[in-house]
């Protein structure tokens, strides 16, 4: 039922000429492939988990229903509170939502857990709950904690690699625009431009 409801979704919903050649050449159905998921979730014997996953991103993502999205969160939540993947995928809807105040809130949760117990394979995704946090801030207009908050995003990984890296310096760059500081921001522009990632 997951597959075919992720399938019966996304064939229904895809944009441009990929979406239109699901539909010409095997269709798809909106409704079904949510219905599908959900029986995956409430009756299915191995995927009730990547179910609700799929489902958290439907609901944020394309069917804007965040009240949706954030049931689902909260139900991984009450299966596993220390669970930090749960609250990772709680802060995107947050971030998706543009629900500023509780992208913020939901960042500073997450790094005050893993700060008490680091959980093995989040820590690649450290990035994303820093520029999450500085996004957020931009959005609220304050500037000097936003750039705090991306600094960490830059310096406080052990992935310097990774692609959150590059975003966290963008938007550095940006709010750095924003506060009138044009030369440190052509310094971080022409950073991330040089990045592989």
């Amino acid at each position: 039922y997951l597959g075919l409801g992720i399938f019966d979704y996304y064939a229904a919903t895809l944009p441009g000429a990929l979406g239109l050649g699901a539909r010409l050449f095997v269709g798809g159905d909106r409704a079904r492939g949510m219905e599908y998921v959900k029986i995956a979730r409430d009756k299915g014997r191995f995927f009730k988990l990547e179910a609700r996953f799929f489902l958290i991103e439907i609901y944020s993502r394309h069917e804007r229903d965040y009240k949706a999205a954030h049931a689902e969160c909260a139900a991984l939540r009450a299966q596993d509170p220390s669970n930090l993947l749960f609250r990772l995928g709680e802060l995107m809807v947050y971030v998706q939502a543009r629900d500023w105040e509780g992208t913020l809130n939901a960042a500073e949760s997450f790094l005050g857990a893993w700060q008490v117990k680091p959980q093995a394979g989040i820590e690649q995704q450290l990035g994303s709950v820093y520029l999450s946090a500085g996004d957020a801030l931009i959005a609220l207009k304050r500037y000097d904690e936003a750039l705090t908050w991306l600094n960490g995003g830059i310096y406080r990984t052990s992935f310097p690699d990774k692609g959150w890296v590059t975003y966290c310096l963008m938007r550095r760059a940006q709010v750095l625009d924003l506060m009138g500081r044009r030369a440190e921001a052509r310094r971080d522009y022409k950073v991330a431009l040089d990045r592989p990632n």
